[in-house]
């Protein structure tokens, strides 16, 4: 037999007192339940995931919060998306019109971005043709869970701008988009205001004073200088490092714009890169639940988005005047 000291603990004074003794040692444990937010797993206590919750000690599995609901940071109840309370109402990241802004999350949870694409800009009285006016970009507003560290790239795309001394098609809006880690977001820009009759923006088209396309991940094209002398068709809207296509003059086709490839360009209008079609958000990796990829206005045609809303609360880019991006955090992160 060893001598070992045990540690009695009395109840009145806890008051230790140590007695040499001659026995075999045991060692007692005394299991505490789970907190609540927390369940156990694999012998240990684990905070419940990202939108769920757990509201009674010892829980072997957390519950999940429903869809028009998150969880707080506690893990330990719900609260309803659409409550503009349970938001940040100042943006963590929002650049101006034609700008780019990058950015970390701090802390994982939820967080909803709001997108429009830039607006294409209008023509002015084509000589003897009519001529259209500018379209809106895309708008999409939607909420997503990221983790801290994630990195965040968040683009509003520019407004194009008319052409000068009237007379020839305007040019199309840059796109906006958030990169989310490695895929994207994205509402394309509004096409331009080309001439109004025949198909513009088809792909047979070769009508005088067709407009410009708007931008996917990437910049609008500019509008095709008509038979007017003197005078500068509109210029693509521009957006963070992609230019939108040059205006032109004394009959020239419109360019087309720049961006992360050439699918996600708004082609110039007439022959310039793609008779006036939109950019195309192709040749990239979409976030889950992309509903589609052409939403670059053609000339004469509005922007759309890649995504669908999923939330309904406008914290964001109410206004349609120009391109936006901002990106909001849940309050309760």
């Amino acid at each position: 037999m060893l001598n070992k000291k045990l540690l009695y603990i009395t109840t009145a004074g806890l008051v230790a007192s140590v007695f040499p003794v001659n026995t075999d040692a045991q060692t007692f444990y005394q299991c505490m339940p789970c907190p609540i937010g927390t369940y156990s797993k694999n012998g240990k206590c684990e905070a419940c995931p990202l939108g769920t919750y757990s509201t009674s000690t010892g829980a072997g599995s957390c519950l999940s919060c429903d869809s028009t609901e998150f969880s707080n940071a506690d893990r330990t109840r719900c609260f309803k998306i659409n409550d503009k309370e349970n938001w940040n109402t100042s943006p963590v990241a929002s650049p101006s019109a034609g700008k780019c802004v990058n950015y970390t999350i701090p802390k994982s949870g939820l967080y909803a971005v709001y997108l429009r694409g830039g607006n294409g800009s209008s023509g002015r009285g084509c000589c003897n043709c009519s001529i259209g006016n500018g379209q809106n970009g895309g708008y999409v507003a939607y909420r997503f869970v990221a983790n801290a560290g994630t990195s965040i790239e968040l683009c509003a795309g520019g407004n194009a701008t008319s052409g000068i001394n009237g007379g020839t098609a305007g040019g199309g809006g840059a796109g906006s988009w958030i990169k989310i880690g490695g895929s994207y977001i994205v509402a394309g820009g509004g096409g331009g205001g080309g001439y109004v009759g025949g198909v513009v923006g088809g792909a047979t088209n070769d009508r005088k004073g067709q407009a410009g396309g708007g931008g996917a991940i990437g910049a609008g094209g500019s509008g095709d200088d008509y038979s007017c002398s003197g005078t500068s068709s509109g210029s693509g809207g521009s957006v963070g490092p992609y230019s939108g296509g040059a205006g032109q003059s004394h009959e020239h086709d419109g360019v087309a714009g720049t961006g992360i490839n050439a699918d996600n360009t708004g082609k110039g209008g007439r022959s310039g890169g793609g008779y006036g079609r939109g950019g195309s958000a192709t040749g990239v990796t979409l976030y889950t639940g992309s509903v589609r990829v052409n939403v670059g206005g053609a000339g004469n045609t509005a922007g759309s988005a890649t995504h669908n809303s999923n939330i309904s609360l406008t914290l964001g880019c109410s206004s349609n005047a120009t391109g936006c991006a901002a990106l909001y955090s849940w309050r309760l992160n």
